[in-house]
């Protein structure tokens, strides 16, 4: 449960097979994958975010 609600990390649990690992690090990343736009000291990064709507918890990169 905890590692589910982001608590804890799945490294530090002993007894998961590597395939387990695999799979349970694919399904808990982020839903949209983080894009860079623009180059130099204008770059702004998108997504990578945990969650869809602010209101859950908050957005860590700037919208464009």
């Amino acid at each position: 449960m905890k590692l589910a609600a982001g608590q804890e990390s799945l490294d530090k649990c002993p007894y998961v097979s590597a395939e387990a690992k695999a799979a349970l690090a694919e399904a808990s990343a982020p839903p949209i994958r983080l894009v860079t736009v623009g180059t130099g000291d204008k770059a702004i990064s998108m997504g990578e975010e945990q969650v869809l709507f602010r209101h859950e918890k908050r957005f860590f990169h700037e919208t464009a």
